[in-house]
This record gives structure tokens, C-alpha cells and sequence, in this order.
């Protein structure tokens, strides 16, 4: 039947899309990292939070010190308290780490031209 060729497949409408969505997917990373720095660099509402649960852990590392091994409440409660400021800390690590990794993706991968450079 004459017509159907528009259904066939279009390699190249598929790669532009794939590359524009890893492109937008690596914008993405890049801002929330440079967002997260910046946040840490002004004392804005992540950082500040981040703050509260240090303060948090080095009370409850104080405490574990004290307390009665055999006490698993007072033991469990400091342990996820200490736990809980690891997460937020090794999460912003990972948002900075990711927006590095994009910015340089980003500048390797892609020219002026914003067209993707494959190797």
C-alpha cells in the first residue's frame, strides 16, 4: 500500500531524540550540583538543615559513648540519628559528584554547536 512508508522506522529521528533527552538529563544533574553548592556556599535551607543533623550525630556519638550497651532503645535511636546525618551528607556528596561528572560530560561530549560527540 502506498503511504505506509511514513511508519517505518527513523533511526535518525530516534538518536536526535535519545540525545537530546541525555543532554537535557545531564543539564539536569549539572543544575541540582552547582545548586547544592551554592546552597552550601550561602548557609541556604539544605545546608542548614545538614547543620542540625551534625549537631544531631556528635550529640548521639556522645551519648553512644555513655550509654548502656545493653540499652538497644537508647543504642538503635542514637545509631539512626547518626545514620540519618550520613544519608544527607553522602546524598549532597552524590548530587555535587553527579553535577561535576555532568558539567564535564557536558564539555567533553559537547561542542558550541550543541550537537553530541561521540568518541
Amino acid at each position: 500500500m502506498r503511504g505506509l512508508e511514513i511508519f517505518e522506522e527513523e533511526p535518525a529521528f530516534e538518536q536526535a531524540l535519545a540525545e537530546l533527552e541525555q543532554r537535557a538529563e545531564l543539564d539536569r544533574e549539572r543544575y541540582e550540583g552547582v545548586a547544592v553548592e551554592v546552597d552550601a556556599a550561602e548557609g541556604g535551607p539544605l545546608h542548614q538543615y545538614a547543620l542540625a543533623r551534625r549537631g544531631d550525630a556528635i550529640e548521639q556519638l556522645m551519648v553512644l559513648a555513655k550509654v548502656d550497651p545493653n540499652d538497644a532503645i537508647a543504642v538503635a535511636s542514637a545509631q539512626a540519628t547518626i545514620r540519618d546525618y550520613l544519608r544527607v551528607a553522602k546524598w549532597a556528596r552524590g548530587v555535587v559528584d553527579a553535577g561535576n561528572q555532568a558539567e564535564k560530560t557536558l564539555k567533553e561530549d559537547y561542542s558550541n554547536d550543541g550537537q553530541h560527540h561521540e568518541d
